[in-house]
């Protein structure tokens, strides 16, 4: 990353969050509004003026922080804020961005001026730097044991690839510098030398999170640098910078490492963010690589071979990972645990985010929290992470929402919360899919290009389709002028008619390139799309099958543009697993 010139007003919410599971940065246009509507219906309870702080500002929680997006957010509204997570390398991001203020980052480095320089001088340790000037700090670790010893050659199987060599080695000298420097427990927190080691290990984390060879965790990295279509390779070699953080004039937040129900528990406040893990997946192995920088232990991680020649130990996960094992991530020990937290919660508002792809039924998460008080929920329409490629089913299974709870008022039950969800997913996925023209003309009326609704003394609308395959843009406001009932039927019957794959797209669309006419051009260069999707070693015998398939449907080899396509694919399945070969 480069230093920019002049930070801009939205900067602090907008930049500077390393990739992570879960993270809610896109959420935070969605979240502002709400924070803002709940703080305004708190303001005159006997509740929430228990809760605020002699300031008169609203107190906020945020037991799993994560990268601090939310928090950053809370107090960029002025909220006093108290953020807390488990793992080490989130105390150490949040520390930096919640705790310390723009003037507070001056008035360590000795001015504005003075931290650009010093980041500068930082920024010279790079063997890339065109100002470097040789000077290494302390022996090689991350250089030694996670990244090649030349990028250009890297020994594939033998050295592990999380890094190039350049990189790896100034993250080496950058962190033996910050602790020779500036020792952990020397220096108070809040002393100038305290919160340079904070702002130096915080902007190091956020390069070494970015920069780093994988798709966005340390379990795996990609075998040769960007893997075998070179994905991302810009970013996974472009050279390390320390960039000043981004901080706001604003009050600043508390942060915390400790288990989130001990620190919910003893804490009042107004309201609280509970974005706890939605699957099994550890946090502490999937970003070990950061806990690694923070600690410095610089324990050996062995390059031993085993039987085949190749790495016993691929990814280098230390064991200190299972010190931060949490009991949030299990599927068995999941709801215990969120139920334990939700009672330790005192609050008048409680949002919750939860996926309905998570370990923890939305049925069951509903009934915990409408325990409390009264529950509602509300969708979101964000891109969330996916960690690879799904199937069409699956991503328009994966949705984020927001449960809100107020616990000051009278329980409602689950009920009204879960046919809210239902609604708005059935409505999300009707509005978003691809349709199979041939299910579509088995379930309904068509006729002149859309979907026949009402008649006997109704009202008669018209779903409008493209070539039967996606509802118009005008169609929410149609299926919004709908019986609430006739609707929900109406919307599961969409929702069979949906592509479920890439193969049931290109089942669907072989069959309107045989149909001819005007849509049939349109179909191919969609195929190419969904093709693209299965030029991979899982989907081989799939992706043959439909190429040859499209490549001798009448009108194919009169589109060059798809021939050529077509052309492309292939070289792409030979670079990925080595079709034909």
């Amino acid at each position: 990353m480069s230093p920019k010139e002049e930070a801009q007003p939205d900067d602090y919410i907008r930049r500077q969050f390393i990739p992570y599971l879960g993270n809610k940065r896109a959420l935070l246009p969605r979240l502002a509004p709400l924070f803002i509507e709940l703080a305004d219906e708190l303001a005159g309870t006997q509740s929430a003026g228990d809760a605020r702080t002699e300031a008169g500002r609203l107190r906020f929680l945020d037991p799993f922080a994560g990268t601090g997006a939310v928090s950053r957010l809370a107090r960029s509204l002025g909220f006093d804020v108290q953020a807390n997570d488990w793992e080490p390398y989130s105390e150490a991001v949040n520390r930096c961005w919640l705790t310390l203020g723009r003037n507070e980052l001056y008035e360590a480095f000795g001015g504005p001026l003075k931290l650009n320089e010093a980041f500068a001088e930082w920024n010279a340790l790079h063997p890339s730097s065109p100002d470097y000037r040789g000077a290494d700090y302390g022996e090689p670790y991350i250089a030694r044991y996670y990244a090649p010893k030349y990028t250009a050659s890297p020994d594939l199987g033998r050295e592990r690839l999380f890094y190039t060599a350049e990189n790896a080695r100034f993250i080496d000298s950058v962190r033996n510098r910050i602790e020779d420097e500036y020792p952990a427990g020397r220096y108070d927190p809040d002393s100038p030398a305290g919160r340079r080691r904070t702002a130096l290990l915080a902007a190091l984390l956020l390069e070494a999170a970015v920069h780093t060879n994988t798709s966005g965790v340390f379990k795996a990295y990609h075998r040769g640098f960007g893997g075998h279509s070179g994905d991302a390779l810009k970013r996974i070699m472009a050279r390390m910078e320390l960039e000043p953080p981004v901080l706001p004039d604003a009050p600043t937040a508390r942060v915390s490492r400790m288990d989130a129900a001990a620190f919910a528990r003893g804490r009042s406040a107004d309201l609280v963010y509970i974005d706890p893990p939605y699957n099994q997946h550890q946090y502490g192995s999937n970003y070990h690589m950061l806990n690694t920088i923070v600690a410095w232990e610089r324990a050996p991680m062995p390059l031993e071979l085993g039987a085949d020649g190749f790495l016993l130990r691929k990814a280098g996960i230390p064991e200190s990972w299972k010190r931060t094992r949490s009991a949030y991530c299990g599927r068995a020990s999941a709801k215990g645990a969120i139920q334990e937290l939700v009672d330790a919660v005192d609050a008048a508002a409680i949002v919750l985010s939860w996926n309905d792809a998570g370990h923890l039924a939305v049925e069951e998460m509903a009934e915990l929290l409408a325990r409390r008080g009264r529950l509602e929920a509300r969708t979101l329409e964000y891109q969330t992470y996916r960690g690879g490629r799904q199937s069409d089913a699956r991503r328009m299974s994966n949705r984020e929402f927001l449960f809100i709870l107020r616990a000051d008022r009278p329980k409602n039950g689950p009920e009204e919360a879960l046919r809210a969800l239902k609604e708005a997913k059935l409505l999300d996925c009707a509005l978003r899919g691809s349709y199979d023209p041939r299910r579509l003309a088995k379930r309904f009326t068509l006729g002149d290009g859309g979907l026949r609704i009402g008649g006997s003394g109704q009202e008669e609308l018209c779903l409008g389709f493209s070539d039967y395959r996606k509802l118009l843009g005008t169609s929410r406001s149609i299926l919004d002028r709908i019986d609430p009932m006739l609707k929900l039927d109406l919307l599961d019957g969409l929702n069979d008619c949906l592509c479920q794959s890439a193969q049931e797209n290109l089942e669907a669309l072989v069959y309107m390139v045989r149909n001819g006419g005007d849509g049939a051009r349109k179909a191919r260069r969609d195929a190419l799309r969904y093709l693209r999707k299965l030029a991979h070693p899982r989907y081989a015998e799939d992706f043959s099958r439909f190429i040859s398939l499209f490549e001798t449907l009448e009108g194919s080899h009169e589109d060059t543009a798809f021939i050529a396509g077509i052309g492309a694919l292939k070289k792409l399945a030979v670079r990925r697993y080595g079709l034909g070969s």
